[in-house]
Parts: structure tokens; sequence; C-alpha cells
């Protein structure tokens, strides 16, 4: 038995590397080296695991709309910092600065079914980009995203 345990712990710990690495990179996805701006008004709030999302209407410079689907921290990171699925509401006009993708950003993990399936129709019809920084109308700024 005394020699089955110290077995055991490295038996798991050869599995730490896999399990670190199902999560996905945010560097992997999305351009660190490059960021864009954003203003417009959420028209749609996702927050549920693995990663929130909102949705921006964005005028381009001719006027025309443009949907751009804004991805975020975990809602777990997020209401560390006390930014909560009320932080943001539909109508809000807000400023975002974002992390455009490489190549097919993607949704990764487990998104709740009711959810799911709704929220991948609207990333295929939107421009994705991650989000580091939220500036809202009333001048508050919220670090919403990071390079992992």
């Amino acid at each position: 038995m005394t020699t089955f345990l110290p077995l055991l712990a490295l038996v798991f710990s050869s599995f730490l590397p896999t399990v670190a690495a199902a999560h996905h990179s945010i560097a992997d996805n999305y351009d660190s080296k490059k960021s864009i701006r954003l203003s417009g008004r959420v028209n749609k709030i996702y927050f549920a695991a693995p990663h929130i999302f909102f949705f921006i209407d964005v005028a381009d410079s001719n006027g025309t709309r443009e949907e751009w689907a804004v991805e975020g921290n975990s809602p777990t990171a997020l209401s560390r910092i006390a930014f909560t699925m009320r932080t943001l509401s539909p109508g809000d006009r807000i400023m975002v600065v974002a992390f455009p993708p490489k190549t097919g950003a993607r949704i990764e993990g487990t998104l709740p079914t009711a959810i799911a399936d709704e929220l991948r129709q609207r990333l295929k019809a939107s421009r994705l980009v991650h989000g580091v920084e939220l500036t809202m109308a009333n001048g508050k700024t919220v670090a919403v995203g990071d390079i992992q």
C-alpha cells in the first residue's frame, strides 16, 4: 500500500498537462498584437460558461449596421471583479477594445443546450472578436478578457 499511493499520484499527475491544455488558449485563437475598437449598442448577452458573449450593433463608415460578437472571460472570473449578468443590458452604448481572430476563432467547451444552438447561429452571422476592455456609457472601464 505504501508504494501504491505514490504510484497512483504519479499516474494522475501525468494527466494534468492534458487537462490544462483542454481549455483553449485565447492566444491561439486571437491576435493580441492587433487590437480594434468597436463602439455600439448591446443587443444580446449570453452570460454562461465557459465564456460570456455579448453582441453589439456597430455602424460602419457608410452607416450600415453590422453585428459583432464579443467573447469575454468566464462568468466566474468576471464575477470576481463585480461584472455580473446585470452589468450590461440590451440597449447600453459601449466601447470595446478587442483582439481579432487569427483564423476561425470558435466556441470551446460545453454551453447550456438552451443557449448553445441560438448562440452558435448568431456567431455564424456575426463578426467575432475577443473583448479585452469594455467602457460603458457612464465612463466605467472593466477588463472583460485577457490573453491566456
